[in-house]
């Protein structure tokens, strides 16, 4: 890797690709026209001065089907090896965070939350939550929550792999909540290809009742600032000025049209979405990578489904980090 690189380029490796990154350490055979030495490259930037964003919902994927704790923790040790790791927050809270960040832009006096999307892992340290945030500022916002006061505000650092333990603790003690993700994607997918005619017809309508609904934003001004009306500004939101909402709606645009039934493994590609435009390069299934560049074609500089296209692309050091 030659060249200087002023900061640290942010990859994001989707499962399947760590699993290989893990395979090519411990010397197994890969997928047909996998390339190793791709692989073994990857493995060098992570461990050595590039930052991989981790997903904290995506142990829940590692852990489904017959996956066991030890496959699990084989993935998360890639991660914790590498030599910076950010955490990325909920796709909620991204979308969220933007949305305000553009309502703030058209009103500067305007207070929000201080809601980081992604938060550097640094070990023995502490990382925000937006979780408690929320909770304690902006009463309702998360339903299950009984006591705010009782989520704490700064967390301790852990290792991807204790991620692992808690996943499986939590899936032990609540066996449906995976399941229970899946199908309230599935049925607000299904809703929107059903009603696919009346989004088009006035699609901005969906995307107000969508940040009224899902993201709550009126609810999150008023807690903020009681003397303003939240709906002057979501009226006047410009979600170009929201990349990863601005994608997401692109996408599931796309979605749309194809109209075939959701399937259950799409869930984890949606959860991860608005990682993109904040990724300096990002490593996935072909697939999803088909159907991101359907929705934004700019983004085919930096998303891949081949490891040896993206380690090619990192050779040449075409960002500019």
């Amino acid at each position: 890797m030659s060249g200087r690189i002023a900061r640290p380029p942010k990859l994001y490796i989707d499962t399947n690709h760590l699993i290989n990154i893990g395979r090519v350490r411990r010397g197994e055979k890969l997928p047909p026209k996998q390339s190793a030495d791709a692989y073994r490259f990857l493995d060098r930037c992570i461990t050595e001065h590039y930052g991989v964003i981790f997903n904290p919902f995506a142990p829940i994927e590692w852990t489904e089907g017959n996956a066991t704790e030890q496959s699990a923790s084989q993935i998360a040790a890639v991660i914790d090896s590498a030599q910076l790791v950010y955490q990325w927050e909920m796709d909620q809270i991204v979308y969220l965070s933007e949305v305000l960040c553009e309502c703030q832009r058209l009103d500067p006096s305007l207070q929000i939350p201080d809601l980081p999307k992604m938060q550097p892992l640094t070990p023995g340290g502490f990382f925000r939550s937006t979780h408690a945030v929320l909770a304690r500022s902006v009463p309702g916002y998360f339903d299950s929550v009984r006591d705010p006061n009782g989520i704490p505000e700064n967390i301790p650092v852990e290792s991807v792999s204790e991620y692992v333990k808690t996943t499986l603790k939590l899936e032990q003690e609540n066996p449906g909540r995976y399941n229970d993700r899946i199908e309230g994607w599935k049925a607000s997918m299904s809703y929107d290809i059903h009603h696919k005619d009346e989004y088009f017809r006035s699609p901005k309508h969906w995307w107000l009742e969508w940040m009224r609904r899902f993201l709550q934003v009126d609810k999150v001004i008023a807690a903020f600032n009681p003397e303003f009306h939240a709906e002057m500004y979501l009226q006047n939101v410009d979600i170009e000025n929201c990349p990863a909402v601005r994608l997401y709606f692109d996408a599931r645009e796309k979605r749309i049209r194809a109209g075939h039934d959701p399937q259950d493994n799409e869930v984890d590609d949606w959860q991860f979405l608005p990682v993109v435009p904040y990724a300096d390069l990002v490593l996935i299934d072909r697939n999803f990578r088909t159907f991101i560049l359907q929705a934004d074609r700019s983004l085919e500089a930096k998303v891949f489904a081949n490891a040896a296209d993206a380690a090619d692309v990192l050779r040449k050091q075409e960002f500019n980090w």
